[in-house]
């Protein structure tokens, strides 16, 4: 291998996705949490097997005398690098019957759904102190691409875009199935702990350069303003998945390390509720 054509590939390969799919998984990997990279998940709507940028699952636990308790957190996660074509999210408020619970996909093991409110378990999460989501997002300064019949397609809103929210969506969802298949685990453990699982599960979105954030009013001026992460309402139906709305957490490389540790806390805040409520 030439000098010339080494050095041509250490200035191309940055510019493709792997290297920032590399960083994200090695951040993920540091802090503890338990990764795959590059997972096939299957897609119920097409039959076909699909693959998902990084699957990540972090837990905490809560112990008393008699029982654990464990909540588990699945990320399906996908990486998209926007160096010159940054996300633009645009957001309106919260509605007040938009409840933050039915965003995830929640799974309890070895326990009754009357024995944790899902309204409870998600009060103090990070997005409950939102006052605006994500409702629908494109891509800036992606080129125009014609139909086949000569109209122009921006594909900065139809592919990039919904494809990767889509993705989260169906990568999540699968997640949630393996989860559930610990329900056939026996109640007891080794040391005769009676075990308990909490399973969460939603998409996050990781942007390699700018995110924002536009606010349109009733008059024509639009708000526009650089964010580190907003969460993302998804919206999805099919006969196969039915009819959802799901969280998609939208943020920046550089502010994803804050948003694990945060998300850290949460879990272990929730195992000690948890073991609390079944007390």
């Amino acid at each position: 291998m030439t000098d010339d054509l080494l050095q041509r590939l250490k200035e191309d390969i940055p510019k493709t996705g792997f290297v920032t799919e590399m960083i994200v998984a090695s951040t993920l990997n540091e802090i503890g949490w338990i990764v795959v990279d590059h997972p096939f998940y299957v897609d119920k709507d097409e039959n076909k097997g699909r693959e998902i940028d990084v699957a990540a699952v972090k837990s905490a636990e809560a112990v008393d005398a008699r029982k654990k308790v464990t909540v588990t957190l699945a990320l399906a996660i996908e990486i998209k690098k926007a160096t010159n074509k940054p996300w633009v999210i645009f957001t309106s408020p919260k509605a007040s019957l938009e409840n933050v619970e039915t965003m995830f996909d929640t799974t309890l093991v070895h326990m009754n759904p009357q024995e944790i409110w899902f309204k409870d378990l998600y009060r103090n999460h990070p997005i409950a102190e939102c006052g605006r989501f994500g409702r629908t997002a494109y891509q800036a300064f992606m080129k125009k691409t014609a139909h086949e019949n000569g109209a122009a397609k921006d594909d900065g809103h139809s592919i990039p875009t919904f494809g990767a929210f889509a993705s989260c969506f169906k990568g999540a969802i699968e997640l949630s199935s393996y989860i559930r298949q610990s329900d056939q685990t026996p109640l007891r453990d080794a040391a005769q702990l009676k075990t308990y699982t909490v399973g969460i599960s939603h998409g996050l979105l990781v942007i390699d350069g700018k995110l924002f954030e536009a606010r349109v009013s009733s008059g024509p001026e639009i708000d526009v303003n650089e964010v580190r992460w907003l969460p993302y309402t998804f919206n999805y139906a099919s006969k196969e998945y039915g009819n959802r709305r799901f969280l998609v957490d939208v943020v920046t490389t550089g502010y994803l390390p804050a948003y694990l540790r945060r998300y850290q806390e949460w879990l272990e805040d929730r195992a000690r509720f948890c073991l609390a409520e079944l007390s």
